[in-house]
């Protein structure tokens, strides 16, 4: 009869594996924050290419569901809206029954800002995920996969 394994049998210690997480977090924060043409003739950062994307994908969300779905607080997600609208992606409207409330759309070239960061994360990311299928199978990521999905639903 085999044992029960437990995260002690795994080849990291929790620490260890803060500090690797930790290690992965600074290296996305990096390249989120470096600015990237997607094909548009501009440049904006990763960050700022997915808040449009969730906007495109939730015309008229308002700033606080924003946050809520971004998981960054009101005034970090008002701040972001307000550089992408600067930059003509999005454009703010005013609420109709509530004058605290300001809802997001993007513009025609936020559209186009939008499908162009598409295109480039499904070549970008389907490159990294075909070679993470021949190094590692495709259950070994399926499982990845989930487990991805499983922390970012985690609650702080």
């Amino acid at each position: 009869m085999s044992e029960k394994k437990t995260y002690k049998d795994l080849p990291l210690t929790p620490y260890e594996l803060a500090e690797l997480d930790c290690s992965r977090n600074q290296v996305y924060e990096q390249h989120y924050r470096t600015p990237f043409d997607y094909g548009t003739g501009e440049k904006y950062t990763p960050l700022e290419a997915h808040f449009v994307n969730r906007v495109y994908f939730h015309p008229g969300i308002t700033i606080k569901d924003m946050a809520i779905l971004s998981k960054r607080t009101k005034s970090a997600v008002s701040q972001m809206a307000s550089k992408l609208v600067a930059k003509d992606v999005l454009r703010f409207e005013p609420h109709p029954t509530d004058a605290r409330q300001i809802k997001l759309y993007v513009t025609p070239k936020g559209d186009e800002l939008c499908k162009a960061h598409m295109r480039h994360d499904n070549e970008s990311y389907g490159a990294v995920l075909k070679q993470l299928i021949d190094t590692y199978g495709f259950k070994a990521v399926e499982s990845y996969l989930e487990i991805l999905q499983f922390m970012s639903e985690l609650e702080e």
